[in-house]
């Protein structure tokens, strides 16, 4: 590439000539320079710009220009202005056959990498430190656009000392450290907007144009195929570059690598270094392994590929470094707990090391802030209704006390107490359930049953209530369907351990009026083991806690009343009771007085209500409406009628709904009512259509759906490979989600049917009770 020199000229077709003052930056894909505009013949130095020249397409150089000067528009700060990220691009203009951006100037600054080579001297390190949290901060602002919905984050994918600009740095003559007052990135011609994603794939010659020694693994991947690139790509050259500033500050003479940070020495400061930089054992330690794990070869080992969990690691390590330097070593110990925490390498915890250091002040310290941490888990997760579908800082939070408990048990003189352990098994339990991992749950179950009368009886109705649990909506989970389906067999196999670990910690027969069943956890409970008893095909357990649970709550609490009353139907239908729904649901009407009385104010009909009727029609009334009377004819003008204004009622579990009412008009078995089928299932399946971002499990009922409506229809060769289709098209889908829900192989392939195909979903999705 060209180098410029100090009054050459750069002529732009719009905005006019520049003369460079001044050359600023040389890297391989890149110069930087400071411009003055020439006015009237003579340069002009009241105009002063900076300037990036690149070899990229004019494409790259607008694309990045509208993602730089969108994310100055997108945060709003403290006093409601804009903040800004970035420095503004003026325009882009090609010139002597490259590409050159025009970007506002700021006095007093300089680029990072020309601080490090100049200014490092007069900062230490928590200097450092203190100019890393502000890049992070930055990078986290523009990682996660708040008020960009659409767009989302960006991920800036060449973040390097060259890219990143120091506002007003000054030198504090009091205390002898270098301070800046804002961070500002630049150069987004290899920039992605994110959207709602959490990973993107990308054409490997992004990843060429990176800066060497601080790009990620995966961008230095071969011309062929493409690149996955996430919010761990920007977290692996961040690293990069405080690791380069701590290294350059301990060995003034080192100089960055070429992408060959692969082995722990590389990548961690040593002994010698850290004793340079006043790192403490124990500080050096954690630091050693925040850069391991930003570093990892893997993007997914990078902190989860989450920026603000990086950031609470990073600021407990500071914190670390702050507590050591004025002395406060409980500090040390407590920070070095909370990044344990927070870290995703259990295998790393310096507790050895903290016994070696401080054999007696640790131990109890250490176990006072475990119990604390433990209790807080079990806090946020021993709830009848928890929210789990972010709960992966959670589950390494459990995997890093569990390993801890171990250690306590084997390592330390004093121990955790029952109740500490009742508690961390059961929240063990609840987290291994919530990620359709049953059988994982083992040692916890184990610890729990040696230990749950340690606490309350609110816990033990609870837990037990989670120890058989399962998904509460399939999609909530990062497990493959075949995990899913394996979890069903192992459930299965593991009914007797299960069933001897209810009857021991969940007991039916606690005395009317006792504390425990005054308990609105008690009542429940009761309700979700019926749940769960009916998923697994036991239904005189279930019809028990069902009967328990409406006895055990408070007549007040009209609405789980209700809602275990629609459980309880739900389970009369699945089992075929009919007597017995027909009594609870229909009392002393029949079905068309139900029907109308639903259907009273047609605009506005209770969705829940109607599907337990229209199931239970499907279920237990064919034989009604195939009477030739007036009733059967007025119940099927209804259903036709509400068929008719489909477009009226299209949220959940109207799509059930629908499925139910193609199912009763086919199989009435009348060519009249054939199109009504059809208009019904069509209805059943509008959520085939939702894009790869609005998937939901909605998404699944409606192919589930489609193949209850072609198991009707299916005769030629045509419609069974377009159901085949179909079938391969959900799949896919689900591949493309969080969820990761790929069912490959052998599972696809012995689906030929479409009756085996609905078997599979039949056994993974039971929506009433899953």
């Amino acid at each position: 590439m060209r180098r410029y020199g100090m009054n050459d000229i750069l002529v732009s077709g719009d905005t006019g000539t520049y003369v460079i003052d001044r050359v600023l930056q040389i890297t391989e894909n890149s110069h930087i320079y400071s411009v003055d505009r020439v006015l009237q013949g003579k340069k002009d130095d009241s105009y002063k710009y900076f300037v990036k020249q690149q070899e990229i397409s004019r494409e790259s150089a607008e694309r990045a220009r509208k993602i730089s000067n969108r994310l100055n528009q997108s945060v709003i700060s403290e006093v409601g202005a804009p903040l800004e990220l970035t420095l503004p691009v003026i325009e882009v203009f090609e010139f002597d056959g490259y590409m050159f951006s025009l970007m506002k100037y700021y006095d007093g600054g300089m680029f990072l990498e020309d601080m490090i080579a100049g200014q490092l001297a007069f900062m230490d390190t928590e200097n450092i430190f203190e100019l890393f949290e502000q890049l992070v901060r930055g990078a986290e602002k523009i990682h996660y656009l708040s008020g960009d919905t659409e767009n989302g984050g960006v991920l800036h994918l060449d973040l390097h000392p060259g890219n990143i600009f120091c506002c007003n740095v000054d030198l504090d003559s009091e205390k002898g450290r270098l301070k800046t007052e804002g961070i500002r990135y630049i150069d987004f011609s290899n920039a992605r907007s994110l959207g709602r994603a959490s990973c993107l794939e990308i054409e490997p010659e992004c990843g060429m144009r990176a800066v060497r020694g601080y790009r990620a693994p995966e961008l230095l991947k071969g011309k062929e195929g493409k690149i996955q690139v996430s919010r761990g790509t920007d977290i692996f050259s961040l690293t990069a570059i405080l690791l380069f500033m701590l290294r350059k500050k301990a060995e003034p003479d080192y100089k960055m690598n070429d992408d060959t940070m692969y082995f722990y020495s590389d990548i961690t400061l040593n002994d010698e270094a850290g004793e340079s930089l006043g790192l403490d054992p124990i500080t050096l330690n954690l630091l050693n392994r925040f850069l391991y794990t930003g570093l990892a070869l893997e993007k997914q080992l990078r902190f989860n590929e989450d920026t603000r969990l990086y950031i609470k690691c990073f600021e407990d390590v500071f914190q670390c470094v702050r507590a050591f330097r004025h002395g406060r070593l409980d500090e040390v110990l407590e920070m070095g707990f909370r990044y344990s925490l927070s870290s995703m390498h259990s295998a790393y915890l310096p507790w050895e090391r903290l016994k070696y250091l401080w054999p007696e002040q640790a131990e109890k310290p250490v176990l006072d802030m475990y119990k604390c941490a433990v209790r807080e888990l079990a806090g946020k997760l021993l709830q009848p209704k928890v929210d789990n579908r972010n709960n992966s800082i959670q589950v390494y939070m459990f995997q890093i006390l569990w390993d801890m408990y171990k250690r306590f048990e084997g390592k330390f003189v004093q121990k955790p107490d029952g109740e500490t352990k009742a508690l961390l098994s059961a929240t063990g339990i609840a987290i291994y359930n919530n990620l359709g991992k049953a059988t994982d749950a083992e040692e916890c179950v184990s610890l729990w049953d040696k230990n749950k009368k340690s606490v309350s009886p609110e816990i033990v109705l609870f837990t037990a209530t989670k120890i058989p649990g399962y998904y509460e909506n399939i999609l909530d989970f990062n497990r493959a369907l075949e995990e899913a389906e394996r979890n069903v067999q192992a459930q299965e196999q593991q009914n007797r351990a299960l069933k001897s670990i209810m009857a021991d910690c969940y007991d039916i027969r606690y005395e009317d009026g006792s504390e425990v069943t005054k308990s609105t956890i008690y009542a429940k409970s009761l309700s979700a083991c019926g749940r769960y008893y009916s998923f697994m095909g036991k239904q005189d357990d279930a019809q028990t806690s069902f009967k328990k649970a409406l006895e055990a709550f408070k007549s007040e609490d009209t609405m789980n009343i209700k809602r275990t009353q629609g459980y309880y139907l739900h389970w009369a239908i699945e089992f075929e009771k009919e007597s017995m729904f027909k009594e609870m649901f229909l009392g002393d009407g029949d079905w068309n007085e139900v029907l109308q009385r639903l259907c009273r104010d047609v605009d506005g009909i209770s969705g829940y209500d109607f599907l337990i009727f229209v199931k239970g029609l499907h279920k237990f009334g064919m034989d009604v409406l195939r009477e030739p009377d007036g009733a059967a004819e007025e119940i099927l003008d209804t259903l036709k009628k509400i068929t008719s204004r489909g477009d009226i009622y299209s949220q959940h579990p109207w799509g059930l709904i629908y499925r139910h009412m193609g199912c009763i008009f086919m199989e009435m078995n009348k060519d009249t009512l054939k199109s009504w089928a059809d208009k019904a299932f069509g209805l059943a399946c509008r959520r085939m259509e939702d894009a790869r971002d609005d998937f939901a499990i909605e998404t699944i009922m409606a192919y589930h759906s489609y193949f209850i409506w072609w198991n009707y229809n299916v005769s030629d060769v045509r419609e069974r490979s377009e159901a085949e289709q179909k079938w391969k098209e959900l799949f896919e889908k689900m591949a493309h989600q969080p969820i990761r829900m790929i069912f490959q192989g052998q599972n696809i392939d012995a689906a030929h049917s479409i009756s085996k195909k609905l078997n599979v979903l039949d056994t993974l999705f039971r929506y009433e009770f899953a």
